[in-house]
């Protein structure tokens, strides 16, 4: 019998071998087919950003809008209701410039309009003169309230100062006191009146336009984001004359004369009303806006004080 040298050979062996060497290669991936997969989610992934970006783009843009919309509906709401109640409980004529219902500066696109009124009809009387300081004694105080403006106007009409009102006494005595102090003397019977002065003006400045208002006794503040065009006309109680005007109003038909800013006393007197063109842009540019990409809106507001000038 031949010698027994070696390895047994176990049929079986070889192929379980062969069949593990198939069951590795039907299970594993090649380099290939990773590079492929990767291809693939990454395309996918790129395609559902896109579509997120897109959309949180069309979002922001749409809210965009519609704030730019609602910044010019505030401040067409604050401006025509301020100049509707220009005037009100202030005596007329104005004795006073600075205490005349409207005023205001022609500056281009962004004029400057000052409106001033009585809103709680608060009006009283020096029962002594005042020498100075701070405590007015009047013969009431009803309508005046801590943190208000007033204005104090001489016997004879000829000077007067807004201040704030820091406290208010019924008395006996009434007195009102002044947040700060009055350097000046007034005589006895000058009046005091609950007067309030407000003054727009849009600053351009900053990274937005802004509208702001200044009081009496205020430094500016910003009212209304956005708003970049405030032209203020003036509709006055006179036929229209194309070498004075810049445009003609139809009331009642008749055609009246439309200024940028009336020229003295005597036309501020005959306001009859007032046109504010107001033009709002977007915060933000926006795709598919043309110029320079940022969204606008605008209105023209014709508002009639009801304090001024009598009539249809």
């Amino acid at each position: 019998m031949e010698a027994f040298s070696g390895r047994a050979q176990v049929p079986g062996a070889r192929w379980r071998a062969v069949a593990l060497d198939r069951e590795r290669t039907v299970c594993g991936y090649t380099l290939l087919e990773v590079l492929v997969g990767i291809a693939l989610v990454s395309l996918v992934g790129l395609a559902v950003f896109g579509g997120y970006a897109f959309a949180t783009r069309g979002w922001f843009e749409h809210q965009d809008r519609l704030d730019t919309q609602a910044a010019l509906r505030e401040a067409a709401a604050r401006l025509a209701r301020e100049v509707r109640l220009a005037g009100a409980c202030l005596p007329r004529p104005s004795p006073l410039a600075s205490l005349r219902a409207l005023d205001g500066a022609d500056q281009g696109e962004q004029d400057e309009l000052v409106v001033r009124l009585n809103p709680r009809c608060a009006e009283a009387v020096l029962v002594a003169a005042f020498p100075g300081g701070s405590t007015l004694r009047v013969d009431r105080v009803d309508g005046f309230e801590p943190g208000t403006q007033a204005f104090l106007l001489s016997k004879e009409g000829d000077r007067g100062q807004f201040f704030r009102v820091a406290s208010v006494n019924p008395g006996p005595p009434a007195t009102i006191t002044v947040d700060g102090s009055i350097p000046d003397g007034y005589p006895k019977d000058s009046t005091v009146y609950g007067a309030e002065e407000y003054r727009y003006t849009v600053d351009s400045s900053g990274a937005q336009p802004t509208l702001v208002v200044a009081t009496a006794v205020d430094p500016p503040a910003p009212l209304v984001v956005g708003i970049e065009r405030f032209d203020v006309r003036y509709v006055l109680e006179r036929a229209y004359d194309p070498s004075e005007c810049t445009a003609s109003e139809s009331v009642g038909g008749r055609e009246l004369c439309v200024v940028e800013e009336p020229a003295d006393d005597a036309q501020w007197a005959i306001v009859r009303a007032v046109w504010i063109d107001l033009r709002a842009r977007s915060r933000r540019p926006m795709a598919g806006v043309g110029g320079d990409g940022f969204y606008r809106v605008g209105e023209l507001v014709k508002v009639r004080p009801r304090n001024l000038i009598a009539g249809d």
